[in-house]
Formats: C-alpha cells, sequence, structure tokens
C-alpha cells in the first residue's frame, strides 16, 4: 500500500510503529526486539504489527527510511546545483556534520555495527536505505558542476563518498565512541568548512 493511498489513521498507526521499533532496537539491539516485545510496547496484538511489517527485517528497513526521511529537509541539495559551489557545499556540509552527529543517527549506526555480523540484512538494509541514496543525490550534485567545468572530470560516485567521508568530524568519532558529548556547533561548523576546504583543493577545477 503506497504512503499516498494510507488513510490518517493508517499513516498514523504504521508512524506510531516505526518510532517503538527504533527506540527498542536502539535499547536493546535488534536480536532482543522481537515483533512481540514491539507489539506489546505498542498496546497491540501482533496480528496488527504484521499487518503493517510482515517481517523485523522490513520493519528495521522502513524505520531506516523513516530516519533519514526525518532529515531530507536539512539535507536536500539544490536542484541543478545551485549558483555558487563553495558557498553551496558549505552549506551542505555543515548540515550533513550536524545530522551525524544527532543521537538518532549515532545510535543507528552503533546498532548496525554492533548487529551486522550476525545480522548481515541489517547491513544490507542500512547501505540500501541509507548510504547508497544518499551517495547517489549527492554525486548527482557534484556531476553537475563538473558539467560545468566547475569541479574536474572525476567519478561523481567516488567524490560523493569522499566528501561524506571528510565530514565525519573527530567531533563525530569521539561522540561516537562515547568518548565525549556531541561537539558544539562552532566545533561542527570549522570542521564542516575544513572538509569543504580540502574537498576544493582537491576536486576543484
Amino acid at each position: 500500500m503506497g504512503a499516498t493511498l494510507r488513510r490518517p489513521r493508517e499513516e498514523s498507526r504504521r508512524a506510531a510503529i516505526l518510532q517503538v521499533a527504533r527506540d527498542m532496537f536502539s535499547e536493546v539491539g535488534y536480536a532482543a526486539s522481537s515483533m512481540s516485545s514491539i507489539a506489546a510496547r505498542l498496546g497491540g496484538s501482533k496480528a496488527t504489527l504484521y499487518k503493517y511489517f510482515p517481517s523485523k527485517e522490513e520493519l528495521f528497513a522502513a524505520s531506516l527510511e523513516d530516519l533519514i526521511a526525518s532529515h531530507a529537509g536539512e539535507l536536500m541539495l539544490p536542484a541543478g546545483g545551485g549558483e555558487d559551489l563553495e558557498k553551496t557545499l558549505t552549506q551542505f556540509c555543515r548540515k550533513i556534520t550536524a545530522a551525524m552527529v544527532s543521537p538518532p543517527l549515532l545510535a543507528l549506526f552503533r546498532l548496525v555495527v554492533a548487529e551486522s555480523p550476525r545480522f548481515p540484512e541489517l547491513g544490507k538494509a542500512y547501505y540500501d536505505k541509507v548510504v547508497n541514496p544518499g551517495r547517489q543525490r549527492i554525486a548527482a550534485f557534484l556531476q553537475s558542476w563538473i558539467d560545468r567545468g566547475l569541479l574536474k572530470p572525476v567519478d561523481p560516485l567516488l567524490a560523493a563518498a569522499q566528501l561524506v567521508a571528510l565530514c565525519r568530524s573527530d567531533g563525530y568519532s569521539r561522540a561516537l565512541a562515547n568518548l565525549a558529548p556531541p561537539p558544539s556547533a562552532a566545533q561542527l561548523t570549522a570542521e564542516a568548512d575544513a572538509a569543504v576546504a580540502v574537498f576544493l583543493a582537491a576536486f576543484k577545477a
């Protein structure tokens, strides 16, 4: 059933399921989160849960999509690339650097790293729903600047992956490892701006 065909009550119920499932996955891990325990926390029946999501794997994948969709507005790249390459890249990198240290995304990445050796479907869902779509969007954005001759004629997917890697700040690494709280806005801005400077030094035509 497509999202456009869902009735408001069904959409609300689905959103509640995704929120509860995401909370449970983050709190107790994928293995310990059963469809029964998720249904119990929701206060409904397991049959109702299966009506929306046929399996725990599909529920996890949907929760990934929902989480990323909640950040989509923050990370939107302008159609056609925008007017000023450095300014547009700076705005984007500041947003993505901040998003990476948000508690929900940190919890998601920790969960995937911890559980995917036992449950490879988690790693696949993370790559298919988060990593690859994001990289494709960034690559399309970079290709528009390559076509204008403002970036070197490189593989846009490779350049997109390297841009995201540059945005994984030292503050992100410390927060991910629980060595420090998320960095301040000023620190994130400084690290994002440095990422843009390095990227343009390598790829600007």
